[in-house]
């Protein structure tokens, strides 16, 4: 099946706030006949066995095999649905799944479909793979530019936006500190979108999907993203220090930045190893038995 917030043409002008509300009620119908159902199959238990006063027929919600719709639960369900898409598992063109396995053939799953297979994760857009650049251009092709700002506003929102931040921080700071827990969860501790972290500064995070792995990638993330971040941080810092006198805003950036590179600096030691190592994943082992290859070399594999 299609993801239940998606509209039926992309590209189509749509609000998800529309979507949120039509699923709601679809949702809400199943989820009331079920009870429904459920709670006079135990009106006729308690007749035939002779049990009223002893047992009631109410069924608690709780223990309603359907669930009700969930505003929060189901913007974090689209942005996992995203992610899926920009890593080529899902495609918008059909349901189920598109891609799990096997040989990847880049030249046929669209442009949303992040090319590398290397999607970072930081606190700034300084890369054309950004995750919410590629949110925002995921957003305009499935429901349109000119409700980009409309739908932005209403993820942020559904996952708590503070009153002092923008939408765009907000999911930024979703995917670089709460997507990967979301995931791992959702995913019985069986992730298949695996999270390259520096450490707790944040420092550096990317995302790649474990069925696309080859064993180039963790040079790749080091040669194309990681160094290059350290330069990016270093340039700014640079710019900080020249100034004469910082206000607080500034004086906690460049404390930010001055932890930040130096866990870059200790993780490009330990990803260099691995990288030099070129490891091989056989996807036949599953991810309980090829995590730990990749963890052990690497100790910011999340």
């Amino acid at each position: 099946e299609r993801h239940p917030l998606l509209p039926a043409n992309a590209n189509s002008e749509t609000k998800l706030s529309d979507t949120y509300t039509n699923w709601e009620s679809i949702a809400e119908g199943r989820w009331s006949q079920l009870k429904a159902n459920e709670e006079r199959l135990n009106e006729i238990f308690i007749e035939v066995y002779g049990m009223q006063g002893e047992l009631t027929p109410e069924v608690e919600d709780r223990y309603v095999s359907v669930r009700k719709a969930d505003q929060s639960r189901e913007a974090r369900s689209l942005l996992s649905y995203f992610v899926g898409v920009i890593f080529g598992r899902y495609s918008l063109d059909k349901p189920g799944l598109n891609f799990a396995g096997g040989e990847w053939n880049a030249a046929a799953k669209g442009d949303l479909v992040d090319a590398d297979n290397i999607v970072p994760i930081m606190d700034g857009e300084y890369y054309t793979d950004d995750i919410v650049k590629k949110l925002r251009d995921f957003l305009a092709a499935v429901y349109g530019e000119a409700m980009l700002h409309a739908n932005m506003d209403w993820l942020a929102n559904a996952l708590g936006r503070k009153s002092h931040e923008n939408a765009e921080d907000t999911l930024r700071c979703y995917f670089v500190n709460d997507f990967f827990a979301d995931h791992f969860k959702v995913y019985g501790k069986r992730p298949i979108y695996w999270q390259l972290s520096s450490g707790k500064q944040n420092g550096f995070k990317a995302l790649f999907y474990l069925h696309r792995y080859q064993p180039n990638l963790v040079a790749t993330v080091r040669t194309q993203y990681l160094l290059n971040t350290q330069n990016i941080y270093a340039k700014r810092l640079a710019e900080l220090e020249a100034k004469t006198t910082l206000n607080n805003d500034e004086l906690r950036l460049k404390n930010d930045l001055v932890a930040k590179l130096a866990e870059i600096k200790s993780y490009d030691a330990l990803i260099g190893v691995a990288a030099s190592e070129a490891i091989e994943l056989d996807l036949d082992d599953g991810v309980k038995t090829n995590y730990p290859k990749l963890s052990h070399a690497a100790a910011g594999v999340k």
